[in-house]
């Protein structure tokens, strides 16, 4: 048996972490180990940089080898489809895999996030849409959690301002890099074009997260068009600050949505689209107003702390579960 109150020593595993070629990608993993730390977990990282090359996943399985090398690690714990296959492999320790989305929801990704979670020993995904495609029983369902103390309102003036956007410009957020097929920028151009220039449509990413709460504060409204979301980060973001949504219907949207006022799940067609952004506008006033809102009490469920204590308890159910001798060492 694993005491429930056992630090576990943990090495993490993912291509998706800040510092890289891309300098904010992947703040959500970063604050994921965060949260478990401050559980007492005692945790490293291998942060594979593959948006700098493909070869950095060859470098990634080197120094994945030399790090369980130097210590003796409870579990592994792999973020994204193809880092899950880098980490097995290893078979001193337990797998556990978190896919995020495009690994399994993408035709050309699934093949490989299918093998890793067949190989795995506890898969977690986003959303319950995730769970058919990626082809095993037993994974887990635990989005990631939101920072609501980094993501937080503040004034809407005051951060327009530090955007150095217009005060009267209707600021359309789509928080993506247009190269990402999957993000649909197309659409959401299509969509405020039909406003005839009443909007005006910013795309951010790459910036640190406070830049990015300034920006979520900034705006009017948070667009998100994907074909395919696991459970999107940015409706999360959005709604801790109280910034109006709209969404097509990906991921977990809808039911994140359901009933947050101002905010709107729609098909996916730039008029319905337009139409949504439109009542938004009408109600701000042209621009002179921004609309907000209180943030909803069902984010508490989404919290940094309540994924962790989340995955804590996936942790010791799994060490349990293989009755795997532990050298954990128990919290004070």
């Amino acid at each position: 048996m694993v005491p429930a109150d056992c630090r576990l020593r943990v090495l993490v595993v993912t291509n998706l972490y800040p510092g890289g070629v891309v300098p904010g990608r992947g703040a959500f993993v970063q604050n994921q180990v965060e949260s478990l730390r401050a559980l007492g977990h005692r945790i490293e990282v291998v942060a594979i940089d593959g948006a700098r090359s493909k070869l950095e996943y060859l470098r990634g399985i080197g120094r994945l080898r030399r790090a369980l090398e130097r210590e003796r690690f409870d579990l592994v714990h792999a973020h994204y489809g193809l880092t899950g296959l880098v980490a097995r492999v290893q078979s001193r320790a337990p797998l556990v895999v978190t896919f995020l989305g495009s690994d399994v929801l993408w035709s050309r990704q699934r093949p490989l996030s299918r093998l890793a979670a067949r190989l795995a020993d506890l898969s977690i995904v986003m959303s319950e849409e995730m769970r058919g495609p990626l082809g095993v029983s037993g994974c887990r369902v635990i989005p990631n959690g939101t920072s609501l103390e980094r993501f937080r309102a503040v004034d809407p003036a005051e951060a327009r301002a530090a955007m150095g956007w217009g005060a009267d410009a209707f600021i359309v957020l789509w928080p993506w890099n247009p190269a990402r097929p999957e993000k649909n920028f197309a659409l959401a151009e299509s969509a405020v074009a039909t406003l005839g220039g009443r909007a005006r449509l910013v795309s951010f990413h790459g910036e640190s997260q406070d830049r990015y709460n300034l920006a979520l504060n900034a705006a009017d409204v948070a667009l998100l068009t994907s074909h395919w979301e696991g459970s999107s980060n940015t409706v999360r973001e959005a709604m801790a600050v109280g910034l109006p949504v709209v969404a097509v219907p990906a991921g977990d949207a809808p039911e994140m949505l359901a009933g947050v006022e101002h905010c709107s799940v729609v098909r996916r067609d730039p008029g319905a689209i337009a139409a949504a952004l439109a009542g938004l506008l009408a109600v701000g006033g042209d621009g002179a107003r921004r609309v907000r809102y209180a943030p909803p009490a069902k984010l508490a469920a989404y919290t940094l702390e309540a994924t962790a204590r989340a995955i804590d308890r996936e942790y010791h159910a799994l060490l349990t579960s293989r009755h795997r001798p532990s050298e954990a060492v128990a919290i004070d």
